[in-house]
């Protein structure tokens, strides 16, 4: 039961971690680079995933012994609080950069 909430939370948090900032340009405040935005949101993804996916009752189908569909709907929550905070990245021209 704890290996299996664990593989989900974290499989849950790798491709929304690398769906978020690669296809969608999600951006931290003040850091540009991928890498740094992809750490960072798969540990809060994969913090909160598990917590809300442990916390929350079972229910869904069974997938490898384990009800996953739980920790989807916290990590799909998350994402679209994140979505909803963060402000626009919004691309400057070369005539409002002077």
């Amino acid at each position: 039961m704890f290996f299996d909430d664990l593989m989900f939370a974290l499989a849950l948090a790798m491709v929304l971690s690398l769906l978020l900032p690669g296809a969608f340009g999600w951006k931290r405040p003040r850091h540009e680079v991928l890498w740094d935005n992809m750490v960072f949101l798969f540990f809060l993804i994969f913090l909160i995933a598990w917590a809300g996916g442990v916390w929350l009752p079972q229910f869904g189908p069974v997938l490898l012994g384990g009800y996953w569909l739980h920790f989807l709907l916290t990590a799909f929550f998350v994402v679209m609080l994140l979505f909803a905070v963060a402000p626009p990245h919004l691309h400057r021209t070369r005539r409002q950069a002077y």
